[in-house]
């Protein structure tokens, strides 16, 4: 090794140090706690659950579309998600049973929703209690 890569090497070394130092200081300066409390309500309202997925393409699907022409790159432009993304039924199983008598249980995987996209591999999809007539 060169003496200006010695020199570059001890140099990284030195700040890589002073970073990790500062770090654990910060780090053990303040106290903290996990505190886990569970609570059991009656009438609590279900809330909206958003679930991204990473593998949100069928290849299948793009291959054909795209007859062919299904790259890895093709993933990544969002216009072909309605086309060759994933149908909630093909990748939830959800089922919603309640205690309490007014509420039935029911299938809630027609529930679930496309919500947005998150560049650049993220196809995310909702259940939104809220707006759904099930959880009513």
């Amino acid at each position: 090794m060169s003496p200006a890569g010695a020199l570059v090497a001890i140099g990284c070394l030195v700040g890589f140090q002073y970073q990790s130092q500062r770090v654990i200081t910060s780090y053990l300066r303040y106290d903290f706690s996990i505190v886990q409390w569970e609570v059991s309500r009656m009438g609590i309202e279900f809330p909206v659950v958003t679930v991204c997925l990473d593998a949100w393409m069928s290849t299948d699907r793009l291959c054909n579309y795209t007859r062919g022409n299904c790259s890895k790159k093709d993933m990544y432009i969002p216009d072909l998600r309605i086309h060759c993304t994933y149908l909630p039924q093909e990748i939830f199983h959800c089922s919603f049973a309640s205690e309490d008598l007014r509420c039935g249980p029911f299938d809630c995987v027609s529930s679930f929703k496309w919500t947005y996209f998150l560049p650049p591999t993220q196809q995310c999809y909702r259940v939104n209690a809220w707006k759904d007539s099930h959880f009513r």
